[in-house]
């Protein structure tokens, strides 16, 4: 029993060590596109945009579709 609440207790504290590896901040929106800043402690950062009518983001120039933020931010924070 004491070795599962461990392992337990030892997910837990890694899946919320992942999440503290970016920091995303709200830049905006002008009513045709939203704007975050993705920031990783690996010294990494870029804006993304999030078309409002379309929902295709982009990071930087680059669009990478209708895919979820979380697969923008794996692209940033590698």
């Amino acid at each position: 029993m004491k070795k599962i609440t461990i392992i337990s207790l030892l997910t837990l504290t890694l899946l919320n060590a992942e999440e503290l590896e970016k920091e995303i901040r709200y830049l905006g929106n002008d009513g045709i596109q939203e704007s975050h800043e993705i920031i990783c402690t690996n010294a990494n950062s870029a804006v993304i945009t999030i078309n409002n009518n379309t929902k295709e983001i982009s990071i930087g120039t680059n669009n990478i579709g209708s895919k979820m933020i979380d697969v923008a931010v794996q692209q940033i924070c590698r």
